[in-house]
């Protein structure tokens, strides 16, 4: 609980400190997710599932911005080294920092981003923490909206009673609309 009230503190503090030129924003973006792990699974039979990120946050300047991020994935399908068939679900929150550069008469937005927070699965007892870190351009239309297309990667860990510390990786492409306030 106190780690989501100070993502929470942190996040209006952004949007309270953003210039008046810049300011707060929401992001909303959908793609296709790629799953790996340090062999926890014996065979992973749906590598590729649809995936969406619902996200919002604030430039503190032209140049940087802090953001808070849920990203959820589709189902997975997988064999356990056991035999056993299983699926799960993949998502995350995270708060992220992002360093913007500009080109083309400012409408090609170059970024990228790094971040950190909570990953969940709808496994029992599978929380663990979140690294995200990622890259993207985006194309500015107006001063309010752009069109981005984003590559980001989750590196998360996790404690499980069965098979101990263990890491997974979720990589996910997507396309998302930024609109800015």
């Amino acid at each position: 609980m106190n780690k989501k009230i100070i993502i929470l503190l942190m996040l209006l503090s952004g949007v309270l400190w953003a210039s008046s030129n810049t300011g707060p924003y929401i992001d909303l973006g959908y793609g296709v997710s790629n799953y790996s792990d340090s062999n926890y699974y014996k065979q992973i039979k749906s590598t590729n599932v649809g995936a969406y990120n619902v996200g919002m946050g604030a430039y503190i300047n032209r140049y940087l911005a802090v953001e808070i991020e849920y990203f959820k994935t589709g189902t997975f399908n997988t064999k356990q080294i056991n035999g056993t068939s299983s699926s799960f679900s993949y998502a995350a929150i995270t708060v992220n920092t992002a360093a913007h550069y500009y080109v083309y008469k400012n409408h090609i937005d170059l970024h990228i981003k790094f971040g950190m927070g909570q990953a969940y699965t709808n496994l029992s007892s599978s929380n663990g923490s979140a690294i995200l870190y990622g890259l993207g351009a985006s194309y500015i239309f107006s001063s309010r909206y752009s069109l981005g297309l984003n590559y980001n990667i989750d590196t998360f860990s996790y404690n499980s009673k069965q098979r101990g510390h263990f890491s997974m990786n979720m990589q996910y492409l997507n396309m998302d609309v930024k609109i800015k306030f």
